[in-house]
Parts: structure tokens; sequence; C-alpha cells
């Protein structure tokens, strides 16, 4: 092999060519290292095709436009702190104790008093009796109160009735019966319309006189005339008393 001389300064500008693009800035020696450096100019890293093909440290074009249409950290910080859109712990904590559907409309549809509501509390007479200071209006067909010893089935018992129509078209007055254990009763017709007192007893309807209404001859059985009654042979009711007259 023949042997060559080469200028220093050449070997430096070929030195520092070589570091120039591999960014080293050790001395290199000629001819091993020289060559050695100049072979990995251009060549890929070790483990570089393996970084190129990595999805995971990389993202794609449709990533990118994704992130980039995301709001920004002042928009997030605000959406954050925004206690209309969120419910708190508090909230989340009472909303999950409240009732659901099924519970609630069960409860809507309980009419057997669930709270304990006492006549009192709303203004009322409770069954057991009280005060009442107001006036007690009843307005039916054919209204009436009913005064009873002990509970619903004794038959000792007393009713006050308006027996009247609503048109005001069939007025009767207003009763006052009483009832006895064996079904029995007795009633006062007291009848505005027609100025009069009368009594039902038995089945039976009676007049009741007073000063303004005094009976006739014939309510009380008194028949008069001019003709004498033959003993024995003139027709004479039974109880009637007959009066004659010149």
């Amino acid at each position: 092999m023949a042997i060559k001389f080469v200028d220093e300064n050449d070997l430096t500008a070929v030195a520092n060519a070589i570091r120039a693009k591999t960014g080293e800035s050790d001395l290199l020696m000629f001819p091993e290292e020289m060559a050695a450096a100049i072979g990995e100019i251009g060549a890929e890293p070790d483990g570089f095709t393996e970084h190129l093909a990595d999805q995971v440290r990389h993202i794609t074009a449709t990533e990118r436009t994704a992130w980039n249409a995301k709001a920004d950290q002042s928009a997030l910080a605000a959406h954050e702190a925004d206690g209309v859109k969120h419910v708190s712990a508090e909230e989340r904590t009472a909303w999950n104790a409240k009732a659901d559907g099924t519970a609630t409309s069960a409860h809507i549809s309980n009419t057997n008093n669930p709270h304990g509501v006492t006549a009192a509390q709303v203004g009322a007479l409770p069954l057991s009796g009280g005060t009442l200071t107001g006036n007690l209006d009843i307005a039916k067909t054919i209204a009436s109160v009913v005064l009873r010893t002990g509970d619903s089935s004794n038959r000792l018992s007393g009713r006050l009735m308006k027996n009247a129509n609503v048109e005001g078209t069939v007025d009767d007055g207003l009763y006052l019966t009483d009832y006895g254990a064996d079904g029995s009763e007795a009633t006062l017709k007291i009848q505005g319309g027609q100025q009069r007192l009368r009594i039902k007893l038995g089945g039976t309807d009676y007049a009741v006189y007073h000063e303004g209404s005094k009976p006739t001859p014939a309510d009380i059985g008194i028949t008069s005339g001019t003709t004498d009654l033959t003993a024995g042979s003139s027709s004479l009711a039974s109880g009637t008393i007959y009066l004659v007259y010149e």
C-alpha cells in the first residue's frame, strides 16, 4: 500500500465538517473515528422507526381538531364554579332521600288521614262533639237532623226535618218526629205555608187547635138542624151531638 501525506489543516477541516453534521465536539482520529462518524450521518437513531409508529405518543389530525375545539382553562374554571348547573353534596344527599314517584302517588291517594290531622286543625267539629259558634245551614232537598241515643243501631231517636223540594213548589212544613223503641212514631208538623199545626199519631194526621185555629162544629162531631130526631129510628153517628134549633 502506498503511503500518502495529507495536510493537517485539511484533516481538521474534514473533522469540523463531520462535527457540524453530528453535533459532537470530541476529537476524531483519522481514519477510523472519522469513517465511523461519517457512516452515522443520515442514519436513523436506534428506535426511531418504532417511535414514528407509536400512536400513543403522537396525535392524529382528528385528535388535534377535537382538542383545539375544547374549552380553554378559563371557560372550564367558570363552568366548574357554576353552582346553578352543578349539584352540591348536600343537594345530592337531600334529593336521594326523597320519596320516589310510586311512594308519592300512594301517599297522595291515601284518604285515611296519614298525617293525623285533627278536626280542630282545620276548623271543624270533631265527631265526639264541640261548640258551634256560627249558624248551621243545611242545603238539601229534604234536610234533616237526627238525634239518637247510643250508636246508629239504636231505634230510640228523634228527627228534625224540612219536608220540601228545592224549587219550593212542594212545602209540607217542618217535622219534629220522635221514634220509639218499637218503631212507633209521633210527629209534630209545623206548616208555615198553610198556617197550621198538625200531629201524626199511629199513621193518622190530626189537626192541632188553638186560639187562632178553632175547630168547627163538624170538627168536634156536632151537627145541627130544625128537625127533631126520633129515638130508635133517626140516624145519628156514634159520638155525634145533634143540636135542634127553632
